[in-house]
């Protein structure tokens, strides 16, 4: 429900903020001001109508609502910005001379060259920002271990396949999760996992849409699993599990797989599940050191443990490379591997960018992907 809250708080700000910059501004004639105040005033309806009605809405409806109000949010955010920029340049106005002398010219010039920008700007970034992940990118890593298994005559290779964050509901439907299927069983990897948030919040729009059969199609020799993330725990994660087992895929919760006898597939228990999740030294202690061990924690608050304890290969994913410039850049304060992979002592993470999205129909800033790792086992010498 947090996501709710800071939902309405930021609505209310940003339509607070506007209507007290429209009541200020001197510029804005009578007739002007009443059709801002109407605009604001339907917008903030239209998003509290979907937060109470959504239970009872048919789909298509609450998917029109989310999309409407998200993007009057960047939107909004990203103009909010642009006030701060022509309010610097009004403050400058007292200490430049010439700029004095040709005040009402210069007002009006600047006023129109920022607010085109602005709109070029934002019309650009939501244009192509539905390639940002309708079409992921696919990265590719090399890994190389000694095999536990002195037996092993000849190398041998696994093809991994990563995705996280899907986040599956009223923005990434059934027809953007058969595009996702797709591009995954075009890989043909050994085995996939989805490292966290494969649903968003709420199971409704899942089930109406049947998009288990969509991933009951996915294919690998090896397995499918998943690994929990925060999401999963914001409504009803029991639910979300037994649903994700239906659809064929394997949970792990603070469990531990042999994959093919040469290595072990690690699944942590998210941190939105602190009070439940088992400690990391007894999640570690159910490993076994001889063999080669890869990571799944789906925030990167985790990967310090994986390091400390040497694990060659952590992979998380939750942040989205902030999925919305500048988010992406108050990301690095936050975590110590955002996007990326990044190499510590023995071992290295990896954190993906996500292959869905979540809260807004559009990456700005950033791309999403597919993350394959092709690990290959070599006879010890």
């Amino acid at each position: 429900m947090l996501f709710f809250y800071r939902s309405i708080l930021t609505q209310l700000f940003l339509n607070v903020y506007f209507i007290y910059r429209v009541e200020k501004c001197r510029r804005i004639n009578t007739f002007l001001k009443y059709l801002l105040y109407s605009v604001i005033a339907c917008e903030t309806l239209i998003f509290f109508t979907g937060i109470v009605s959504r239970e009872y809405l048919p789909l298509e409806y609450y998917t029109l609502i989310q999309t409407i109000s998200a993007y009057w949010t960047v939107s909004s955010l990203y103009f909010a910005v642009f006030l701060s920029v022509f309010d610097l340049l009004f403050f400058l106005n007292g200490k430049w001379v010439f700029y004095i002398r040709f005040r009402q010219i210069a007002l009006l010039s600047i006023d129109t060259i920022l607010l085109a920008l602005f709109l070029l700007y934002i019309n650009a970034h939501f244009q192509s920002s539905s390639d940002r992940y309708l079409e992921p990118q696919i990265k590719k890593y090399a890994f190389h271990f000694d095999a536990a298994n002195d037996t092993l005559e000849t190398p041998t290779n696994y093809k991994l396949l990563v995705v996280s964050d899907l986040h599956l509901g009223y923005l990434i439907d059934k027809t953007v999760l058969q595009k996702y299927v797709t591009v995954m069983n075009a890989q043909q990897a050994d085995l996939i996992v989805i490292a966290g948030d494969l649903v968003d919040y709420y199971l409704e729009p899942l089930e109406k849409q049947q998009m288990d059969s969509e991933l009951k199609k996915l294919s690998a020799p090896l397995g499918i699993y998943f690994v929990p993330g925060n999401h999963e725990y914001k409504i009803n994660a029991e639910a979300c599990f037994e649903w994700i087992r239906n659809a064929g895929i394997q949970v792990l919760r603070d469990s531990v797989v042999t994959i093919g006898n040469r290595f072990q597939l690690i699944g942590r228990d998210d941190r939105k599940n602190k009070d439940h999740r088992m400690e990391w030294e007894s999640l570690l202690a159910k490993t076994d050191a001889a063999m080669p061990r890869i990571l799944v924690s789906h925030q990167p608050g985790d990967i310090e443990d994986g390091v400390a304890s040497n694990i060659p290969l952590i992979i998380c994913g939750h942040t989205h490379q902030g999925q919305i410039f500048p988010v992406n850049l108050l990301g690095y304060l936050l975590y110590s591997n955002l996007y990326g992979l990044k190499k510590e002592g023995n071992s290295a993470s990896y954190t993906t960018s996500g292959l869905g999205l979540s809260g807004f129909p559009f990456r700005i800033g950033s791309k999403s992907e597919m993350v394959i790792f092709t690990v290959e086992f070599d006879r010890c010498r």
